[in-house]
């Protein structure tokens, strides 16, 4: 539920509604590391800069604009885009990689499975959803230590603070532009790559930790179980 919605529940259920938010595991340290090593397999430097976007190749993702941003930075020596997923756009975005010339800096893989490497291995995660909710890889990208740069739709401004821990673009005219921009100051500008990923770590940490919405979970399934037993049978 975004803020919204849950303030309509509240006001209508009051102290029967109880939100708990999408949250993530936060890897240790000695986790943050790759087994898939997808840099060697699909010919991405080790010193390259890579954005990689990952969820459904739908529609609603909006996975076209990324092509669209490969395009406008094609100029630009050592951005690598990977786009990370499967849906029924796939064969779309593979065509106008390969009809825009840009397959030797867009690589499309279908693993979608090892979330968790394709982020340890990039440097930037893009999100240009026409629509969405409060999308889990965001989280699981900052708990990475990743920056986000996202669509400012849905519920995602409750995750991210603009300039603060992560990015958010307006779906306008000057969206690509501004995604672009976005990608290139964050790959030049070692500074504020490192703020916002301390600051992104720190904002999983205090409200997005798994642990947390397990121990509420179980709360509420006490609570429930309580007032059932108070019940006369």
């Amino acid at each position: 539920l975004n803020r919204y919605m849950n303030e309509d529940f509240a006001a209508s259920y009051g102290d029967k509604v109880t939100t708990i938010k999408n949250s993530t595991d936060i890897p240790l340290s000695c986790n943050m590391i790759s087994k898939s090593d997808y840099r060697n397999k699909l010919g991405i430097p080790y010193d390259a800069f890579v954005v990689v976007f990952v969820g459904a190749i739908a529609h609603h993702k909006d996975p076209l604009s990324v092509i669209t941003m490969a395009k406008t930075v094609k100029q630009e020596k050592g951005v690598h885009f990977v786009i990370f997923g499967d849906g029924p756009l796939r064969k779309r975005v593979t065509f106008e990689v390969s009809r825009e010339g840009l397959s030797n800096t867009v690589h499309v893989i279908e693993d979608s499975n090892n979330v968790h490497d394709i982020l340890i291995e990039s440097d930037v995660l893009i999100l240009p959803s026409l629509i969405d909710s409060m999308p889990l890889v965001i989280l699981e990208a900052m708990a990475r230590g990743k920056p986000v740069i996202a669509a400012n739709v849905g519920s995602v401004s409750e995750i991210i603070k603009n300039g603060k821990n992560g990015c958010l673009i307006d779906r306008n005219d000057d969206m690509i532009e501004n995604f672009v921009q976005k990608i290139l100051c964050l790959r030049n500008d070692k500074e504020l790559y490192e703020r916002l990923k301390s600051n992104a770590l720190s904002e999983v940490n205090r409200k997005f930790d798994l642990d947390d919405s397990v121990d509420r979970y179980i709360n509420v399934f006490e609570d429930v179980s309580d007032e059932r037993k108070a019940i006369p049978q």
